[in-house]
């Protein structure tokens, strides 16, 4: 009888212990995760051993700022720090209407003129967890890494107040550090974040940016925004930002509508694009003229071509080929990194012949379109690219 009771007693206790611990674990903030990621699980773990040996090795961080107030992001923290400002993917920032969110939520109404995104500045990204942790096992904080947020449903409306936001922070930051801003892009983010750089003077951008690092950016768009505007996406302004460009797709043809075959050539009879937006892709795919990194993933199965039976309403049939066993130049179009095809990805290397400034590119075999930012190679060479270059 007393066994069974000590027995009783040493089960409580434990559970007791097991509770607790998950209490203190499910009490952190919600946005404590933003910066630090321990879980092995969200990525391989090749990837995690290197952050972990990040974390070791960087445990005296290559700065030693003291700050003497620590709410203030306009704090210099660094003296010898390149700032990072992240332009993150289409739809990865949420959108508020008031104080409603309407993005990723609600857009089954909404008004654009009362849209707003999180304070420009402010890392709210998570899907870049992985990128950020080996950042600030480096000696980043979140005093020196920024976020460029956009609203991409209105893209059209906010554009120069968004560059203008961007061209100033770069500016305060980059005086206060004391050194160049390196920008990373990602998806739509790479689009948006290279129209800006191609609008600013080589003076400038030769004072305040060291490189621009663009992963798996959406520049020359892809087919899968085509589908994904005749899928209740015709208002979203980042959507038509990504529509295939004639320059990269050609002749290529692209989707069919009742067995007529259509290319990129036509896209605009199909969708109507504004002058402003028009402008910004087609600057978006002119040099940069500043050092660039290319990162790439390649090999896998990507979204090219669609069939609707009569009408774009329709639900499509996916990638099957519209060339014969001869045309094997256009296989290329089907593989890439599951949302962006190899011509595309592959466009901005020809940066090389347009600029002085060197372009720098590495592809990944299997690295998905989001996949790659939680991969160890491509994290690798991203922390090696701001320790060394």
């Amino acid at each position: 009888m007393c066994f069974l009771l000590l027995l009783i007693v040493i089960i409580i206790i434990i559970a007791l212990v097991v509770y607790f611990k998950k209490e203190k674990f499910t009490s952190e903030p919600y946005w404590s995760s933003l910066y630090i990621t321990n879980n092995p699980d969200a990525s391989d773990y090749k990837l995690f051993d290197y952050l972990q040996k990040l974390k070791m090795n960087n445990s005296n961080p290559i700065w030693n700022g003291i700050f003497t107030n620590q709410n203030s992001r306009d704090l210099f923290v660094s003296p010898k720090t390149n700032p990072i400002f992240i332009v993150p993917g289409i739809g990865s920032i949420p959108i508020y209407e008031g104080s409603k969110q309407v993005w990723p939520s609600d857009l089954e109404t909404f008004d654009k003129k009362n849209m707003v995104v999180p304070e420009f500045g402010i890392v709210n990204t998570l899907y870049m967890n992985d990128l950020i942790t080996a950042l600030k096992a480096i000696g980043y904080s979140h005093h020196n890494i920024f976020q460029a947020s956009y609203n991409f449903i209105d893209i059209e409306g906010t554009i120069v107040k968004w560059c203008e936001n961007f061209k100033n922070l770069i500016e305060k930051q980059c005086s206060l550090q004391g050194f160049p801003a390196i920008i990373i892009g990602h998806d739509l983010g790479s689009i948006l974040a290279n129209f800006f750089l191609v609008s600013m003077c080589p003076k400038w951008k030769d004072t305040y940016i060291k490189s621009f690092i663009t992963i798996n950016g959406a520049i020359g768009g892809c087919p899968k925004a085509f589908k994904t505007y005749f899928q209740d996406s015709k208002k979203f302004d980042g959507v038509k930002l990504m529509m295939p460009d004639p320059i990269i797709y050609a002749n290529v043809p692209l989707f069919s509508i009742n067995q007529i075959i259509y290319t990129a050539k036509d896209i605009p009879t199909f969708v109507e694009m504004s002058p402003i937006l028009k402008r910004i892709k087609e600057s978006s795919m002119k040099a940069p003229g500043v050092v660039v990194h290319i990162l790439a993933g390649t090999g896998l199965n990507t979204q090219s071509s669609y069939h609707y039976s009569t009408s774009l309403n329709d639900v499509p049939d996916i990638n099957e080929p519209f060339y014969s066993d001869s045309q094997t130049s256009l296989k290329d179009y089907f593989l890439g990194d599951n949302t962006m095809p190899k011509p595309a990805l592959e466009f901005p290397i020809y940066w090389t012949k347009m600029q002085n400034k060197h372009v720098y590119y590495r592809f990944f075999v299997n690295a998905g379109h989001v996949d790659i930012l939680s991969r160890y190679e491509p994290i690798k060479y991203v922390v090696d690219a701001i320790k060394k270059y």
